[in-house]
């Protein structure tokens, strides 16, 4: 059975020092992952950074001027729509996060399941593991 295909969005802005802990903590099995790490208008030495990194799942691109938070996700992600071909879902990761084991694929299953889901958000805790947010609704 072929695996769904799902970019992972990684907008980073001078602070390299935070990929390759977040990196180690997509354990994906599931899912065709394609991470895309957007270098929003950094330096020269991010850049050189960036491409140390030894991970086949990650393209590199870069913007020349920082597009702002928005502008840079707007940016990978019409970046995904033109080279993956065949995906439904994509996934917004900050640098300083972390994930569990089959996170993005059990997100993904379960916006697949939830017609009038537009996006999914996991638990989000704080380093001292309280919770930071827990989840909402929004009903248009």
């Amino acid at each position: 059975m072929k695996k769904e295909i799902i970019p992972i969005i990684l907008l980073t802005y001078k602070d390299t020092q935070l990929i390759e802990p977040l990196l180690s903590t997509i354990q994906e099995d599931k899912i065709d992952p394609h991470i895309i790490i957007l270098d929003n208008g950094s330096t020269d030495v991010t850049w050189k950074c960036l491409n140390q990194i030894n991970d086949p799942r990650i393209t590199l691109i870069r913007t020349e001027k920082n597009l702002g938070y928005t502008g840079g996700i707007n940016y990978a992600v019409k970046y995904a729509k033109d080279t993956i071909s065949n995906f439904k879902n994509f996934f917004i990761i900050n640098p300083d996060a972390q994930c569990t084991p089959d996170l993005i694929f059990n997100l993904s299953r379960l916006l697949n399941k939830e017609d009038r889901a537009a996006c999914i958000s996991p638990k989000i805790l704080s380093v001292d593991r309280k919770i930071t947010y827990s989840g909402g609704v929004i009903d248009f």
